[in-house]
């Protein structure tokens, strides 16, 4: 059990109400109306974390789940040489800790704020009295698992089956949904919240092999790294970083379905991949709706 130190005191909120949180409407409360959403709004508890705050630990009894409001927060697990390893983000929206209440044990990972958040906290007996109040959450809970497992798939098939430059192109495609801005030449300024030690465990690489990548994405043009962002001149050579991973992938493995990553195989409508090329594929997802539920 972890119980280190908390750099800043812990801000307390009660000014967020669920009836109007944007929040809400993407998560595992949606449906809740009336009566139960009234005991939510009572049951729940807001809090504020600053950058580098802890919301829970590693192995610490999971007393509730907690709900993104807003802000960013990086979920970090111990290696078996004890080392720790980024294994996700989470953003507005996002539930966190339900594996451990489901499961009635400690939470596997650490949750560590990365920008001002403000996270809502429900307790084990609010939660057991609106799952029995409202069927729908405990099924769209069970919707939750599904898609975690699928993503948990996902990154399996990416991580055996792109480059390392590709899962960069991927990781950097997937933060530009997240937050990013435009100027009026078409570049990309994405903000990256973790540091390059981070980003190379969610790469599945060392520090090492992220620096060369930096240095070549850099000289050929593709993205340049700042600090605390990325520069991506066109687009469409970060697009052409991950449609030659999808076609080296394919000459590897066939083209199969598992093998291509979440970005291009969730597209609304359903993009066929055969046929296809991947990166007019991809221009065309971009250019739509949107990825459902990014898989870091």
């Amino acid at each position: 059990m972890n119980n280190g130190p908390v750099s800043k005191k812990l801000r307390v909120l009660a000014t967020t109400s669920c009836f109007g949180c944007q929040s809400r409407t993407r998560n595992e409360w949606a449906s809740l109306q009336g009566e139960d959403l009234e005991l939510l709004e009572r049951a729940k508890t807001c809090n504020v974390y600053q950058p580098g705050q802890v919301v829970f630990y590693e192995g610490n009894a999971c007393l509730g789940i907690h709900c993104i409001e807003s802000g960013s927060i990086k979920l970090r697990r111990t290696g078996p040489k004890g080392d720790e390893i980024v294994v996700g983000l989470a953003g507005p929206g996002a539930t966190l800790g339900y594996l451990a209440y489901f499961g009635s044990k400690g939470y596997t990972t650490t949750a560590e704020a990365l920008t001002p958040c403000r996270v809502c906290f429900i307790d084990r007996a609010a939660v057991k009295a609106l799952i029995h109040a409202s069927p729908s959450v405990g099924l769209a809970f069970l919707r939750r698992l599904s898609e975690d497992v699928d993503r948990s798939e996902d990154e399996r098939v990416k991580a055996l089956s792109l480059s390392l430059r590709a899962r960069a192109a991927h990781l950097l495609l997937v933060l530009k949904d997240r937050s990013a801005s435009a100027d009026d030449d078409g570049r990309l300024t994405i903000e990256l919240p973790l540091s390059r030690r981070d980003l190379a465990a969610m790469l599945g690489t060392r520090p090492e092999s992220l620096s060369r990548l930096i240095r070549d994405f850099a000289t050929e043009g593709v993205a340049h790294f700042g600090p605390r962002e990325v520069v991506v001149p066109d687009l469409d050579a970060l697009l052409d970083e991950l449609s030659r991973g999808l076609r080296l992938s394919v000459v590897v493995s066939g083209p199969s379905h598992d093998a291509i990553p979440e970005v291009l195989r969730d597209a609304p409508g359903g993009l066929a991949f055969e046929g296809n090329d991947p990166a007019e594929a991809l221009r065309a997802l971009l250019a739509g709706a949107g990825v459902r539920r990014p898989a870091y």
